[in-house]
């Protein structure tokens, strides 16, 4: 009893401390979406932003974080836990306000305003159904939160998510997913003077992700949603690290949908040298055999094939490079085990990129190619002339430019650009300059440029985007930003049939305010 008196006691500590702190800036998390992907850093805040110490006899206590020395939330409640024994706490939420201020045009009544403010309608803010359109600029909420218990060799976990908060929103069954997932995980590991190995199974309904593009928060290999089983082995040098992947599971069907029960099977594996070079292969396979009674479902089946790497280098900046291939043979009858590049499941490869209306039911092929590269001028400096790093005063530029492109093979083949999905190419790029003052300050400005269809030059639009944002590190990585969008469309762009009743036209300027933190 005492020990949970005391467990609740340092929450609540930990929690006035973390008001304490400066508010936060821009450095969007992976998953985005889930937040694992992203880096946590131990920046604190500049000695601008600390105040004046108070006399000696006045000096305040120092913070429970502090006397425990704990870098997080989740290690400041294990600091009093059982031996052995961890209490697992890690999430992830974003809350965007997003508006734009419509011009209602001439022929007004006297007294009526002149500008509708309401909820943007766009082409690009989508996750599920603006398919390669979609950008990351207009992100709509989100959160997760993942609850567990384990210790050194094994832990369990279970995973709360949803969207569109109840508290500022009609709520929405489909938006909410209550207990999404639920595994558990036992870790095993060997080390001896000169190698290490670790081992780890996992079993239960879990994600598990691969080849993450974080400026478009989608994954070129795959991101799984199954119930399933999988197993990683990893053996490591003083120099190079192997490891090998490999896991089974299925979807369940929706038979109301005509999609059946869909078996997932996959296979990765990937070497590291000294941090600086990765490489990764990627497999994934699934297959549907559910035919029933009375229902349209046939056998179906789609693949994926993945290789990517990565160079880190302080001097040239952090390199990323992958390609994949999919196949799909009658893939809208597949449930959604995979989410892969901006479609989810075998219906969304259909409805997305190989057609709706004569693709065989989604039979074809995609060829898809991505790079980013970040250019850190700290790093830099840091590397090549620590002497001058002090001339950024803490703070730091930043450059980053990415793209990714896809090619359609289809049986959806026609002259008019507005059906075809034959031998179409689709292709985004964008490039964001960073300007970190501070430690919790920082500003930037991005560009985003998206072409539907290389051959249709008027089925494309563009961005700008400048964004002011505030940061903390401080125990979790926390910002919030105000960013203003405008854009600029083709004329073949616009609002998906039945977006938005009566309406065909995207807003073109849009202001959000968002908050959002990893934990």
């Amino acid at each position: 009893m005492k020990r949970a008196v005391l467990v609740v006691a340092l929450s609540l500590g930990s929690a006035g401390a973390w008001a304490q702190e400066p508010p936060i800036e821009n450095q969007p998390p992976e998953q985005r979406g889930t937040g694992d992907e992203s880096t946590t850093s131990a920046d604190k805040p500049p000695a601008d932003t600390t105040p004046t110490p108070p006399a000696a006899e006045n000096k305040p206590k120092p913070s429970l974080a502090t006397t425990v020395g704990a870098s997080s939330p989740e290690e400041l409640i294990n600091h009093v836990m059982p031996g052995g024994f961890r209490v697992l706490l890690h999430g992830y939420f974003r809350a965007p306000l997003r508006l734009t201020f419509a011009d209602r045009g001439a022929g007004q009544k006297p007294g009526d305003a002149q500008y509708n403010i309401r909820t943007p309608w766009l082409v690009d803010d989508d996750y599920f159904h603006s398919g390669f359109s979609y950008t990351r600029l207009q992100e709509q909420d989100w959160a997760e939160l993942y609850l567990g218990v384990g210790n050194k060799w094994l832990s369990g976990e279970i995973a709360l998510m949803g969207s569109l908060y109840s508290d500022w929103a009609t709520p929405l069954i489909d938006h909410q997913f209550g207990i999404a997932q639920g595994f558990l995980t036992f870790h095993w590991d060997k080390e001896t003077p000169s190698v290490r190995f670790k081992l780890q199974i996992r079993g239960g309904a879990f994600w598990d992700r691969w080849g993450y593009l974080e400026e478009y928060d989608t994954y070129m290999f795959g991101r799984t949603h199954q119930l399933g089983v999988q197993t990683r082995g990893e053996w490591s040098t003083r120099r190079f690290s192997f490891w090998l992947l490999q896991g089974v599971g299925a979807h369940l069907d929706d038979i109301q949908a005509n999609q059946g029960l869909t078996l997932l099977n996959y296979v990765a594996a990937g070497m590291r040298f000294r941090r600086i070079f990765e490489v990764g292969v990627y497999f994934n396979d699934q297959l549907e055999q559910d035919k029933r009674q009375l229902k349209e479902i046939v056998d179906a089946n789609m693949r994926v094939y993945g290789v990517e790497a990565r160079v880190h280098t302080p001097r040239f900046g952090h390199f990323y490079l992958a390609g994949s291939i999919i196949t799909a043979t009658n893939a809208t009858y597949l449930s959604p085990a995979l989410e892969v590049v901006h479609a989810y499941g075998g219906r969304g490869i259909t409805e997305n990129y190989l057609g709706t209306d004569k693709s065989e039911n989604g039979t074809g092929r995609l060829y898809n190619l991505a790079f980013e590269h970040r250019y850190s001028l700290a790093e830099l400096l840091r590397s090549a002339a620590p002497g001058r790093l002090h001339s950024l005063r803490g703070g730091d530029l930043q450059f980053t430019w990415f793209g990714l492109a896809t090619y359609v093979l289809s049986k959806q083949a026609d002259p008019d650009p507005t059906i075809n999905r034959n031998g179409r190419t689709y292709f985004k790029w964008g490039a964001q300059l960073a300007y970190n003052a501070l430690s919790w300050l920082g500003i930037s400005l991005r560009y985003d440029r998206v072409t539907l269809d290389s051959n249709d030059d008027a089925n494309g639009f563009r961005v700008i985007s400048p964004r002011i944002t505030l940061r903390t590190h401080w125990l979790v990585d926390g910002e919030i930003y105000i960013q203003y969008s405008r854009y600029f469309y083709g004329d073949r762009i616009a609002l998906r049939p039945g977006q938005v009743a009566l309406e065909t036209v995207p807003d073109t300027d849009v202001l959000k305010l968002q908050a959002q933190l990893i934990f």
